[in-house]
């Protein structure tokens, strides 16, 4: 169970407790909130483990949360949910992918983008969630 806490307490708890303590700055400038959550957050992956897959799916809940309540402050936020990416957090997988499979991966660069066309969004304008993938995901 110590897997499963530590993996929760991570991508759950340490997102709930960021957003928390920003609060109060995103309420006064009208802030936005990018919640970088994974495509395991988005669809069901047999291969992410329940763990991993309940606490990224939370942070929609957490997104949606955010969203209604804050909106009368002009707080934003948006569930980015970014497939396979390639990065150095690839060799905590137990199959660790091949230079050809990490080829046709997301780069840093394009979450980077996808973080930028987020927060460059108007301020009447609220992307609630966005899932980027490679084209040949299938």
């Amino acid at each position: 169970m110590t897997d499963f806490d530590d993996i929760v307490r991570t991508n759950l708890t340490g997102v709930t407790r960021s957003i928390d303590a920003a609060l109060p700055s995103l309420r006064a400038t009208g802030g936005i909130a990018v919640v970088i959550s994974s495509y395991a957050g988005w669809t069901f992956l047999p291969d992410a483990g329940v763990a991993y897959g309940a606490s990224k799916a939370a942070l929609s809940m957490l997104t949606r949360t955010l969203n209604q309540q804050e909106a009368r402050h002009g707080v934003r936020a948006c569930h980015l949910c970014p497939s396979d990416t390639n990065t150095g957090f690839l060799r905590q997988r137990k199959n660790i992918p091949g230079a050809e499979a990490r080829a046709k991966m997301l780069s840093p660069d394009d979450v980077g983008r996808a973080i930028m066309f987020v927060l460059a969004s108007p301020a009447h304008v609220r992307i609630d969630e966005l899932v980027i993938s490679p084209v040949s995901q299938t």
